[in-house]
């Protein structure tokens, strides 16, 4: 089974400095969801700067309750070992399901 590891910046300097304030793991199977934490010092809905990185071919969404679907109806795809940098606020969950 494929995962999709993440990690999330308060800011694009700390992104540049490689400080990340969270790492995760989600399963790529559209059961799992992972809150993101919003940085220390930071408002909860900060949004952060966050690096995806999937080990399989996935489509992934975010927000209060994320619904990615395999046959790109929703979320946003991701190729194998190619990492994406999207900005997701505090609070909201990742989801990941496999590209059908």
């Amino acid at each position: 089974m494929a995962n999709l590891y993440f990690a999330a910046y308060a800011t694009a300097a700390d992104v540049a400095h490689g400080r990340p304030h969270q790492f995760g793991v989600v399963t790529v199977d559209g059961a799992a969801s992972t809150a993101l934490n919003a940085p220390s010092g930071f408002p909860t809905n900060h949004k952060c700067r966050v690096r995806l990185f999937a080990d399989g071919k996935c489509f992934v969404d975010w927000g209060d309750t994320p619904n990615p679907q395999g046959d790109g109806s929703a979320g946003i795809p991701l190729g194998t070992e190619n990492p994406e940098y999207v900005e997701i606020p505090g609070g909201q969950k990742l989801k990941a399901v496999t590209r059908t």
